[in-house]
């Protein structure tokens, strides 16, 4: 089980890229609803390889639950203390969504895994 103590701990050790923290916001704003990647990724303008595998991703983390084949997810935080982290998540974005893009992927584009853009430092 995942445990963290804080939004920032939380935003730094397990939100991996900016188009995972799209992923889960939406989610996370439609509750209610389940999702195949394809839909994701039409919806946000990504490719479904990449939408599928932050989807994984988010399910291996305790954020989402997947159903079928192929499969469908929804958002089901594992702890109430993921779906409070979350839900300051998404009022970070909603208030302060630069700062909270700068936490996630210092130069604009990249995840912390990935090199800069060429021509940045």
């Amino acid at each position: 089980m995942l445990f963290v103590l804080n939004l920032e701990e939380f935003i730094k050790t397990q939100i991996e890229s900016v188009h995972e923290l799209r992923v889960l916001l939406l989610f996370q704003a439609r509750s209610q609803a389940d999702w195949g990647a394809l839909e994701i990724a039409r919806k946000l303008y990504l490719q479904p390889p990449l939408v599928a595998a932050i989807l994984a991703q988010l399910e291996t983390k305790g954020l989402f639950v997947s159903i079928g084949n192929p499969p469908r997810y929804c958002y089901q935080p594992q702890s109430a203390e993921l779906a409070g982290l979350i839900e300051q998540l998404a009022e970070r974005d909603r208030v302060q969504p630069v700062t909270l893009i700068k936490l996630i992927a210092p130069v604009a584009g990249t995840s912390r895994d990935e090199p800069p853009l060429s021509g940045s430092p």
